[in-house]
C-alpha cells in the first residue's frame, strides 16, 4: 500500500519527502537487528528485500507518515509473530506497576469531568495486554476492552475484563481510551471515526501518541531518527505533533476540553498529593506542547 497524499488535509500540494532508503540500509539495519530477535530479524530482511522506509511531511498539518506499508499479513506477522511477546508483557506488567497512581488519578478527572453518579462505561481501545484496565476498574467503572492481536485478547479475558470485536458492535461509552494507537494504523481516519461514533454524547477521549516535534521542526532527517521512537520503522507509520494531533481530531468533529476544567478536575476529585501536582503539570504541557490529549463529543 502507498500513501501518497497527506491522511489530514487530503492534499498533496504541500508534502515533501524526508527521506528515501532501502530496508538493507545500514542504519535500518541495525535498529531493526538490534530491537527484534536475530530469528524475527531474518525473516523481516526477506519479506523487506526490495522494499523503501520512505518517510514523508505535510508542510500545512505538520504531519508526518510512512509512504511505503507492507502487506496486511506482515503487518499481522510483525506483531503476533516477531514482536517478543514476554518482553512485551513484561514490559506492559512493569509499566502499569508503576502508573498506577496516575492512571488512577486520570479515572477521577474523567469521572468529575463526566459528572456521573453511576457506573460509566469506559473503552480501552488496543488495550494490548490489558492492565490498564486492571489499575482502574472498580464498582464506578465498567471496563471493556478492544485489542486487535489474539495473545492479547486471550490474556485480557483471563484477566477477567470484558473485550469488544469492533465488526458490528453498536455500543456507546462515556470514556475511550486510546494510548499509543493512532501511530500504528494503516485506516488513520476510519479510526477516528468510528471512535467518534462509539461515544456517547458529551463523552471524553483520550488520546495519546508519541511525540514528533522535534523531527517536524528539523530541517533535515537525521538517522539519529532511525530507532525506537515516533518514526520507528515497521511500527509507526504517522506521526504527530500537538499541531497535527490537534488538527484531525478537530477536523472529525471532536471539541478540546478547556485546560481550566481539567486542572479543576483534578484539583478537585481527589486528594492533593505530589503526584497530583506533577500529573497536573503534565496535563498543561500536554495542551499545548505535548500528544496527549482529553476531547469530548459535543
Amino acid at each position: 500500500m502507498n500513501r501518497n497524499k497527506c491522511l489530514i488535509c487530503k492534499s498533496k500540494n504541500f508534502v515533501v519527502e524526508l527521506i528515501n532508503l532501502q530496508f538493507s540500509n545500514y542504519y535500518i539495519n541495525k535498529f531493526l537487528s538490534s530491537y527484534y530477535s536475530i530469528n524475527a530479524y531474518k525473516k523481516i530482511k526477506i519479506e523487506l528485500n526490495n522494499f523503501y522506509y520512505k518517510i514523508l511531511k505535510c508542510n500545512n498539518c505538520h504531519f508526518i507518515w510512512q509512504k511505503h506499508i507492507p502487506k496486511e499479513i506482515f503487518m499481522k506477522n510483525l506483531y503476533e509473530k516477531f514482536i517478543d511477546k514476554k518482553k512485551s508483557l513484561q514490559k506492559s506488567i512493569d509499566k502499569h506497576k508503576r502508573s498506577k497512581l496516575i492512571d488512577q488519578i486520570q479515572i477521577d478527572q474523567i469521572i468529575y469531568l463526566l459528572g456521573k453518579s453511576r457506573k460509566i462505561k469506559v473503552l480501552d481501545y488496543g488495550a494490548g495486554w490489558g492492565h490498564w484496565g486492571i489499575n482502574v476498574q472498580s464498582k464506578n467503572i465498567d471496563i471493556t476492552c478492544l485489542e486487535y492481536s489474539k495473545s492479547r485478547i486471550n490474556y485480557i479475558k483471563k484477566l477477567k475484563l470484558k473485550t469488544l470485536k469492533l465488526k458490528n458492535s453498536n455500543q456507546k461509552f462515556d470514556f475511550i481510551r486510546c494510548e499509543q494507537v493512532l501511530e500504528h494504523l494503516t485506516d488513520l481516519n476510519d479510526v477516528i471515526k468510528s471512535l467518534f461514533s462509539m461515544l456517547n454524547k458529551k463523552g471524553i477521549i483520550y488520546i495519546s501518541v508519541p511525540n514528533g516535534n522535534k523531527i517536524i521542526n528539523s530541517e533535515k532527517f537525521s538517522n539519529e531518527f532511525i530507532k525506537k521512537g515516533p518514526v520507528q520503522p515497521l511500527e509507526h507509520l504517522n506521526c504527530f505533533n500537538n499541531f497535527s494531533l490537534n488538527k484531525i481530531l478537530e477536523i472529525n468533529r471532536f471539541k478540546k476540553i478547556s485546560i481550566i476544567k481539567l486542572i479543576i478536575a483534578k484539583l478537585y476529585s481527589n486528594k492533593l498529593s505530589f503526584k497530583k501536582i506533577k500529573s497536573i503539570l503534565k496535563d498543561i504541557y500536554n495542551y499545548y506542547y505535548g500528544t496527549a490529549l482529553l476531547y469530548y463529543k459535543d
